[in-house]
């Protein structure tokens, strides 16, 4: 996680908490979540050699796909829910932010 996700992250714990002055939580939960599902700029990566455990998403993954009972990681068949609910997190996701992009497009025309 960058700091700007970690900056994001504890917006969206104040705004859950009730203690934040946001105005839609829906839009603190985009802005937190949007980044850490979109793929990530090789600039935004931390430094040194790729690893796929900097990013949140690939973590998430491997954590969902390992078994409980004994620490190894679940047949494909076991795990392709978890990738079709993020398929349709993600949809929403860029669905929501066309929505937003919509918006701000219109608001930009009225004030001219």
């Amino acid at each position: 996680m960058t700091a700007e996700d970690k900056k994001r992250a504890e917006t969206l714990k104040l705004g859950l908490q009730g203690t934040s002055e946001t105005k839609l939580l829906i839009d603190t939960f985009h802005n937190f979540i949007r980044p850490l599902l979109y793929p990530k700029k090789a600039a935004l990566r931390p430094a040194g050699s790729y690893s796929k455990w900097h990013d949140p998403l690939e973590c998430m993954y491997a954590i969902a796909a390992l078994r409980k009972e004994d620490g190894l990681f679940k047949p494909a068949e076991n795990v392709t829910q978890t990738f079709a609910v993020i398929k349709y997190l993600i949809r929403g996701i860029m669905l929501y932010q066309a929505v937003r992009v919509n918006e701000q497009d219109h608001l930009i025309e009225l004030e001219q």
